[in-house]
């Protein structure tokens, strides 16, 4: 009998111990230190003290009991956004009791943060609605939720919380900017699209032309031949495919700051989209941790089938000490994508010019190379490292002035 009621003030205490907020802690301190020594010591004042602390804990204590008739709602309307957009949410509070509810605080976690709304006195039955604007958030893979709310007595002595399970998950893509479309890289593929090169052969039919010497019997159209009384052949369309390669630098090491990491992460995400709006076969690219197992991938693919998907995988992109050098992961990828007619690399200002050099080396002579070099601090340029192209930029208008420069 006494062990189970020693075991349920221990279990009471506990949980009173776990509602107590930081200014309940030193009201304790003050009632028990006060009480004590100004018994011992004669000290009326601090007798004072402790009676004062034990009033306003006992008056406090009330605010902890009884069930919250209080339900949570809260609703995000955009599930992706860009980076320093505001993102609109709903909240709604209801009250499900049959009588009035106490004024409580919601909080709602996003990210990292916390934002708090104050809840007024509702009504039996009723509820409270609010639009609320979250302020525009970081590149990331946005956990928004879930909701609490937290009721306390005025002095914040104690306070007890509650939670909703219901979380939103809200991708945040990087900003990009329209590139002029990147017409290098270009090679002729049979399931491509077709230019307005005109050649003998090829799937896209064009016209019928004069026979001459050195064309080939399988090419002549025989009903045309028949018509005319002369030899006549097909014409084609040249049908091409450029399979785009973008390799981003994600090394901590390359970027003098966070700025800068995130301006070529808008860069890489500019191209993959103006390589997907050009119909080509995008394959996105950075580097992953070391390893010694040579069958093991040194990176990480983004899905690059569609926009969406392709800017909530740029979403989850990170930074990390331990990734593969850039050359490592430019050397295995040429293997891996053989066929790739365009490479652009992206890193940063802090990278040598020599890893650079190399990491463009790893590809066929025919595969055409650009490099983006992320500079905040540098003046904008291009220029040429041999035949490699190197296009500095401080902010990401400068990626769309240079490229029609260029062009």
């Amino acid at each position: 009998m006494l062990s189970r009621l020693l075991s349920k003030i221990r279990l009471n205490t506990g949980w009173l111990l776990e509602k107590t907020t930081a200014i309940g802690k030193i009201l304790t301190l003050f009632f028990v230190t006060g009480l004590l020594f100004g018994l011992l010591l004669g000290w009326i004042e601090l007798v004072v003290a402790g009676v004062t602390a034990l009033v306003l804990i006992l008056l406090a204590l009330p605010f902890l009991f009884g069930s919250l008739p209080h339900t949570v709602d809260f609703k995000i309307t955009d599930k992706k956004t860009v980076a320093g957009r505001e993102i609109p949410a709903q909240i709604e509070v209801n009250n499900t009791s049959k009588k009035s509810a106490l004024p409580v605080t919601l909080d709602l976690p996003v990210g990292n943060r916390l934002f708090s709304l104050d809840v007024k006195t509702l009504s039996r039955g009723s509820s409270h609605k609010e639009n609320v604007v979250i302020p525009g958030q970081p590149r990331s893979v946005l956990q928004i939720g879930p909701a609490r709310i937290v009721r306390s007595d005025p002095l914040m002595i104690f306070k007890r919380e509650w939670s909703w399970n219901k979380r939103h998950t809200v991708f945040v893509h990087p900003v990009t900017a329209a590139l002029p479309s990147v017409n290098t890289g270009l090679v002729r593929d049979l399931e491509g699209y077709a230019s307005k090169n005109i050649v003998s052969d090829d799937l896209s039919f064009y016209a019928i032309r004069d026979y001459r010497a050195g064309d080939l019997r399988r090419h002549v159209h025989w009903k045309s031949t028949a018509k005319t009384g002369a030899l006549m052949v097909r014409q084609y369309e040249e049908t091409t495919r450029s399979q785009m390669l973008i390799v981003l630098d994600t090394r901590i090491g390359q970027y003098r700051d966070e700025e800068e990491f995130e301006l070529a992460v808008s860069a890489a995400a500019s191209f993959a989209l103006r390589g997907l709006k050009d119909g080509r076969n995008i394959n996105m690219i950075y580097p992953s941790e070391r390893t010694n197992d040579k069958k093991t991938k040194i990176f990480t693919e983004i899905d690059a089938s569609t926009n969406e998907a392709l800017l909530n995988g740029f979403s989850r992109i990170a930074q990390n000490a331990e990734f593969s050098s850039l050359q490592d992961c430019a050397e295995y990828a040429s293997r891996i994508f053989q066929q790739a007619s365009i490479v652009v690399i992206v890193t940063g200002s802090a990278i040598n010019p020599t890893e650079i050099r190399a990491s463009s080396n790893s590809f066929r002579p025919d595969t055409a190379v650009l490099t983006i070099v992320s500079a905040a601090e540098e003046t904008p340029g291009h220029k040429k490292l041999g035949k490699l192209d190197v296009i500095s930029i401080g902010i990401l208008e400068d990626l769309t002035h240079l490229l029609i420069r260029r062009a």
